[in-house]
């Protein structure tokens, strides 16, 4: 998702100097399905193949939402929740990454 990402931010972006990369956010959600999968299907090719065909689906589909987020010029939204609201959940990311 992060090649696909800064081709589509080179080569369709207004930015100066686009940069894409692997947000750190998406770490507790892939080992979420990484979990429910095993669960279910055990290790072994299915469960892999399962777990490629959900990343990135999941890729696809948050990429059509922020583009139509950015399309409707939906991007202020983000200034309706409070601050204190955001750092509690980029700490509770954190505190997840080091509790797995």
């Amino acid at each position: 998702s992060t090649m696909v990402a800064q081709f589509v931010f080179t080569y369709a972006s207004k930015f100066d100097n686009p940069v894409a990369c692997q947000m750190v956010e998406n770490v507790p959600f892939c080992q979420t399905l990484a979990s429910i999968v095993i669960s279910h299907q055990g290790y072994g090719r299915e469960a892999l193949s399962t777990l490629f065909f959900l990343y990135g689906s999941s890729s696809v589909f948050v990429g059509m939402f922020f583009y139509a987020l950015g399309h409707f010029e939906l991007g202020r939204v983000v200034y309706y929740c409070p601050s204190h609201v955001l750092v509690g959940c980029i700490g509770g990311i954190g505190l997840f990454i080091l509790v797995t």
